[in-house]
């Protein structure tokens, strides 16, 4: 869902755009219509690239956001560029060899990080924050209310320009769902925590109460790894590390 906001408030941004400067001469919708931000009954095709192919040609996204646009007035249709893999250092290789070649960047580009490489390729097209404001102001209001720094996600370090808009999870820092051993629960009497506090007593129940009954202490929290761990705090109190 996450990437899905990403996408959408990319395509609206970046298709108002396109149709801002296609339709000047011609009559505006009516007023209140939801065409009258700028559609246009021109049909675009929108070629992507997306991190660790992570969306596909045949995926929700190429289904799913040409049909959500098309209330607001916009045709599209979406052309995915796959690397041919979900390895995280494979695809970091494929896409440097693709920016090396020479090849055409995509209209769309949805990266982990920002991409020295790309950067001097001339794979970015220069955007800002007053142009997504005017554009998509709802997303504009909620990166900026849930962390403003993350706008420097998309940024030119040695230049400070804006050249991509930020990924974020509209439910808050973090998206993860912890996942209880119910027998655990059970043996500890405990519900599921709903709280920092509760979640501390699990912690702390998990290494002293024998919830598998084999006399030793277990542990009441993994991580996939050190990137992630504790994330779920971190999140709780407004904050992850790295991000």
């Amino acid at each position: 869902m996450k990437k899905l906001i990403l996408c959408l408030a990319v395509f609206i941004i970046m298709i108002s755009v396109f149709s801002a400067c296609s339709s000047k001469k011609e009559q505006s919708p009516a007023a209140g219509s939801p065409a009258a931000a700028g559609s246009t009954d021109k049909k675009f095709k929108i070629s992507y690239i997306c991190t660790l192919d992570l969306a596909v040609q045949d995926s929700y996204t190429t289904k799913k956001l040409p049909e959500m646009l098309k209330k607001y007035g916009y045709d599209i249709e979406i052309e995915m560029r796959s690397m041919g893999t979900h390895d995280p250092t494979e695809w970091d290789q494929k896409f440097s060899l693709e920016v090396a070649s020479g090849a055409k960047p995509p209209d769309i580009c949805q990266l982990g990080g920002p991409s020295a490489q790309a950067f001097k390729a001339g794979w970015f097209a220069e955007i800002s924050e007053p142009m997504v404001q005017k554009y998509i102001p709802r997303y504009y209001k909620q990166v900026n209310d849930i962390y403003d720094k993350t706008w420097a996600w998309g940024k030119d370090v040695t230049t400070g320009k804006l050249y991509g808009i930020p990924s974020f999870n509209m439910f808050g820092p973090n998206r993860h769902t912890l996942a209880y051993r119910a027998d655990w629960l059970k043996k500890l009497n405990m519900d599921p925590p709903t709280t920092i506090a509760e979640f501390e007593t699990w912690l702390q129940k998990c290494r002293t109460g024998d919830p598998t009954g084999t006399g030793k202490s277990v542990y009441g929290y993994t991580s996939q790894d050190d990137v992630w761990f504790f994330s779920e705090v971190f999140g709780a109190f407004g904050f992850m590390p790295q991000q």
